[in-house]
Order: structure tokens, then sequence, then C-alpha cells
């Protein structure tokens, strides 16, 4: 995290490191491989949350124990989409993995 006038800033490459690790995962055979994978996702999610809930005007979470999205509102924003999203569905162990960005 990089601060500007004492606030946190997002790590501008932190987006595209999560898109890149979610393909590598759907790709990967290799059980200790996608553990190690999944773990440095995890790791992104909640630094971008953390960033998010500080940030974000809004954020509405639905699921239906299965499925869940995680939206978000910018503040006013300069024509940029005002919400984006991450859509997550459990995987075979329980855990809620990102299956789709949205906004971006």
């Amino acid at each position: 995290m990089h601060k500007i006038r004492g606030k946190r800033k997002e790590d501008p490459t932190l987006r595209s490191k999560l898109d890149t690790l979610v393909a590598k995962i759907a790709k990967e055979t290799d059980g200790e491989k996608k553990k190690t994978l999944e773990q440095a996702r995890a790791e992104i999610l909640d630094e971008l949350f953390k960033r998010n809930v500080g940030v974000y005007g809004a954020i509405n979470l639905r699921t239906d124990g299965r499925q869940a999205v995680v939206a978000f509102r910018r503040e006013p924003s300069n024509g940029t989409k005002r919400w984006f999203s991450y859509e997550l569905e459990k995987d075979s162990n329980g855990i809620f993995q990102v299956q789709d960005v949205n906004g971006h």
C-alpha cells in the first residue's frame, strides 16, 4: 500500500495480479502448486478488500450459500463505471473462489 495525504492508496498492479492468478489457478493441475496460488490470491483479495472498505461508498454482498457477489460502489468518479464486482463460487473445499471480475 502507498500513502497519499494520510489515506491508503491501492497498489495499481493488484487487480491485474489477481486476474492472472485466477487464470493460473483454473489451469493448474498440481494440487500443491494450486494451493500456493490460491494462498497468493487470498492475500491479494484481503488487501483489496481492506482498501475498498476504507474508500468506497457502498459495499453489497449477496449469496445463496454456494455463490456470492461482492459489489463496491465508487465514490463520484471521473467517467469510470460506478460499480465493480467480484463473483465467487465455493470450491470442493467449501471456500469461496473468485470466478469473475466486472467493472474494472
